[in-house]
């Protein structure tokens, strides 16, 4: 089946590649009729030029419905695992499939945080970012012992309840720790949203929080931003840098421009995925369109990627992670106006956080996929206090991945004496994708 993906993809990618007619040189170039002939080829070209982009928009749909097909034929016939035997039979349950609803995305996060926190230890809140109905931030929240407050942003695909394994081991060195969905992801509402560029993209989300810092009544925190979530916490950080003590960056998106390892042309695949995301393709929009057969592959890719020992616990946070996802794409809309195609930034975050007022501090695990050493230079150039951690045996998710290190790493850093974790190493997982060796702090 994944040879066959990739040999429709293949062929579909070829048609993007339209390009005009080659001019030959066989007339003489005292032929009288040479000018004609070359105005007529030239309004051929522009005609193709003209048309190119929306056939391109064309095969990209059509793409995506095609993939979607074999997803779904290989999510059906394979045989399920004991995951897809608990949660519905594998061959009737897409005869009885639902949208997952707003109620229901909640319970599947009550049980992912009664199970990561115990029952009664946290409270959640929806915080209106406007008038519409519509429009509110969610959160969740827990009380500490220490002094300060932590304010965790989630990444693409995500929301607060990614980091629920970390909340009561943090908790000792915070008086308050809230994880925030973002405005329009996650728990949060789904208010119509149209950006039309990276600026009014980045405005909305920024907007969305700082409305929920006030009316929450936050006066200063320590942010912390992963991923996605790191792109949102810097803009924020330098607009109001009052509200901000400590600015913490895990893996972080757009740190800085990566050169690019493959060149136009050169891959049929990428040069695909790339026309998919120009035409507004993200990962939460083909989960949507896979309809009852994501819940299948959220399943899949959560016991694979996160790989915890705890099956309960796994199987909790593919419920939740599905559910959200299932509320609608929000502002997932806006990646494509903040990213170019494969992860690169419209407008690099270093610059920005180089030039912060209040320390800086980068968590990357050492397989990161946003490759450490953006990070690393970046916290080198910072104005006040910028360091980066590297930390092993981990990826794109370290504080899934090694907790204790995470943790230890974040303490050592934001509240160096509170209690700390004893740093167990745990075994790489699966999904972590070695990105290279080690880069040193």
């Amino acid at each position: 089946m994944r040879r066959a993906v990739a040999v429709l993809a293949f062929s579909c990618s070829t048609a993007l590649h339209i390009r005009p007619l080659r001019q030959r040189s066989s007339a003489p170039k005292n032929d009288s009729g040479a000018p004609a002939l070359r105005r007529t080829r030239s309004t051929i070209a522009l005609a193709l030029r003209r048309v190119s982009a929306p056939i391109k928009s064309a095969i990209s749909a059509a793409a995506v419905a095609v993939l979607s097909v074999l997803t779904v034929g290989a999510l059906t016939l394979t045989p399920p695992d004991t995951l897809e035997k608990a949660s519905m039979a594998p061959f009737a349950w897409h005869l009885f499939w639902r949208r997952v609803t707003r109620p229901e995305a909640a319970q599947a996060e009550a049980r992912l945080l009664d199970l990561g926190l115990g029952a009664g230890r946290w409270r959640r809140s929806d915080t209106a970012a406007s008038s519409a109905p519509d429009d509110y931030v969610h959160s969740v929240s827990i009380d500490g012992t220490g002094d300060a407050t932590l304010v965790m942003v989630h990444g693409l695909a995500n929301g607060g309840g990614i980091f629920t394994r970390n909340l009561r081991p943090l908790s000792a060195a915070f008086a308050r720790i809230h994880a925030v969905d973002w405005r329009g992801a996650g728990l949060s509402g789904r208010p119509t949203y149209e950006p039309d560029d990276h600026d009014s993209a980045r405005d909305f989300l920024v907007d969305g929080l700082e409305a929920w810092r006030a009316k929450e009544g936050v006066d200063r925190m320590v942010l912390l931003g992963h991923s996605m979530g790191g792109l949102i916490s810097a803009h924020y950080a330098s607009r109001y840098p009052e509200r901000v003590d400590h600015l913490v960056l895990v893996g972080p998106a757009a740190v800085q421009a990566r050169p690019r390892r493959v060149q136009p042309g050169e891959s049929r695949m990428y040069d695909l995925a790339e026309q998919l995301w120009k035409d507004g393709y993200t990962p939460s929009g083909f989960l949507n369109f896979l309809g009852p057969w994501g819940k299948r592959l959220v399943e899949r890719y959560a016991v694979r990627r996160y790989g915890l020992a705890d099956e309960e616990y796994n199987e909790a946070l593919a419920d939740y992670i599905y559910a959200i996802q299932s509320l609608g794409i929000g502002s997932a809309a806006s990646m494509n106006q903040l990213l170019a195609p494969i992860a690169q930034p419209k407008v690099p975050i270093a610059p920005i956080v180089e030039k912060l007022p209040m320390p800086v501090t980068y968590i990357y695990g050492e397989h990161d996929w946003m490759d450490p050493r953006s990070g690393v230079a970046s916290a080198a150039r910072c104005r006040v206090d910028g360091v980066a951690r590297v930390l092993p045996g981990g990826g794109h998710y370290i504080f899934i991945d090694q907790p204790e290190l995470f943790e230890n790493a974040l303490l050592d850093r934001v509240a160096p004496g509170a209690p700390h974790r004893v740093a167990v190493r745990h075994p790489t997982p699966a999904g972590a994708t070695p990105a290279g060796a080690a880069y040193s702090k």
